[in-house]
C-alpha cells in the first residue's frame, strides 16, 4: 500500500521524549554548528549530532514503526540511510524535495511564536511527515529528516 503525499501521524511517547531532548540540545548549539545551505535552510554539521539523533532513530527502530504506522510494505531500511538536521530560519519558506525518493520530515525544536507548515499543514514535535513530491516548509523550525 502506497503512502499518501502529506500523511502526518504522532509518533511514540518515547520518541516525543527523545525529541524534547534533541531539542533542549539544539537550542543550546550556535549558529556556526550550522552550514548554510540556501538562504532559506542550513544543515547541522555539529559533531555530536549522529551521536544525539542515534537513541530517536533506534526508538523508531530506523523507520521500521514509522513503516508499520503508515503500512509501508518496502522492507526495512538499513543503517546507512541518509538524515540530516536542517534549520529553517526565516522569513520566508524552504523547498524540500528528493531526487532520490520520497522523505519523512519530523519536526524537532519549534521556535517560540511561530507556527511552521508544510503545505498548509502544522508542523509539531511529535508528529511525523511523509513527503513524496516537492513542498515548502515554513519556518521557523529545525526539523530531522530521512530520505528513503
Amino acid at each position: 500500500m502506497e503512502i499518501a503525499h502529506l500523511t502526518q501521524t504522532s509518533l511514540s511517547e518515547k520518541a516525543c521524549s527523545l525529541i524534547d531532548s534533541i531539542a533542549a540540545w539544539l537550542s543550546t548549539i550556535t549558529d556556526t554548528d550550522f552550514e548554510p545551505l540556501a538562504d532559506d535552510f542550513q544543515r547541522c554539521r555539529h559533531p555530536k549530532l549522529r551521536e544525539k539523533i542515534k537513541p530517536l532513530l533506534d526508538e523508531l527502530e530506523f523507520l521500521e514503526k514509522v513503516q508499520q504506522v503508515f503500512r509501508i510494505t518496502k522492507p526495512a531500511l538499513t543503517a546507512d540511510q541518509k538524515f540530516s538536521v536542517v534549520r529553517i530560519p526565516g522569513p520566508g519558506p524552504a523547498p524540500f524535495f528528493s531526487k532520490s525518493g520520497p522523505l519523512y520530515i519530523i519536526p524537532l525544536r519549534v521556535e517560540a511564536g511561530t507556527k511552521p507548515t508544510v503545505s498548509n499543514l502544522p508542523l509539531l514535535p511529535g508528529q511525523i511527515t511523509y513527503i513524496n513530491d516537492g513542498v515548502e516548509v515554513y519556518p521557523k523550525l529545525d526539523l530531522l529528516f530521512i530520505i528513503l
